[in-house]
């Protein structure tokens, strides 16, 4: 089996490419760019943090700015 094959095989298992590269002892850009080559794996990832604000926030403060209700960030953050 090569190491490409066992990259994959790992990356199935939802192991990090940190993890993946010490056991295979190669660099971590090698599993991340064979990462981002496979098309199934590459959607699948999420990117990017977890909203703190809810749409419902989100519109509040928009009409909020937009009705002049609030002037400052400062205002519109309480």
């Amino acid at each position: 089996m090569t190491t490409r094959d066992q990259i994959i095989l790992r990356l199935k298992e939802r192991k990090s490419c940190m993890s993946i590269a010490s056991e295979l002892k190669c660099s971590k850009s090698t599993v991340s760019k064979l990462l981002k080559t496979l098309p199934e794996e590459s959607s699948a990832r999420k990117r990017g943090g977890v909203s703190k604000l809810t749409p419902r926030d989100k519109r509040r403060i928009v009409n909020n700015i937009a009705n002049g209700i609030v002037k400052t960030p400062k205002q519109a953050a309480a």
